[in-house]
């Protein structure tokens, strides 16, 4: 294989790597705002989803990590693309650890079947928490007392 040849093979499989950062990070959200969703509706099928599907994010990253590595040792980047792959194996480590405290929020909803719920069935759940993605928001408004619907959210 020729040398532009070999530099084109390497830059696809740089490519490659950010597709499987980006479906890794869309796996470890995904598994983060269904765990508080578990949560939130006291759903244990949902939870056990998403305990399930940590799996899948530990495959992930160590897909990227072997693709990283044997990067390093085959191409021998330098400047930006030694930057980006040294970057992607942390960033893959943090999405891992997202995906790992999703499944402790799960494993909490799981025990929290076995309680009494604190808001009564039927209640309206507050104006500002309705829209998707403010799992954050509700969650910060209720550990600090304030009401969820006067949240500046």
């Amino acid at each position: 294989m020729n040398a532009q040849a070999s530099h084109r093979h390497f830059h696809d499989e740089l490519s490659e790597l950010k597709v499987a950062l980006l479906n890794m990070s869309g796996e470890a959200q995904a598994a983060l705002a269904a765990a508080v969703e578990a949560v939130l509706q006291r759903d244990g099928d949902k939870a056990s989803q998403v305990i399930l599907g940590d799996k899948d994010i530990d495959k992930l990253e160590l897909e990227v990590e072997e693709t990283v590595i044997r990067l390093l040792a085959t191409q021998q980047p330098m400047a930006r693309d030694l930057r980006f792959l040294t970057a992607a194996m942390k960033i893959s480590n943090d999405l891992e650890r997202v995906g790992d405290h999703a499944v402790n929020i799960a494993q909490s909803a799981e025990r929290l079947l076995a309680s009494r719920p604190i808001v009564p069935a039927g209640e309206p759940e507050p104006r500002a928490c309705r829209r998707p993605g403010d799992e954050y928001c509700r969650g910060r408004c209720l550990s600090s007392g304030r009401e969820i619907d006067k949240a500046p959210c």
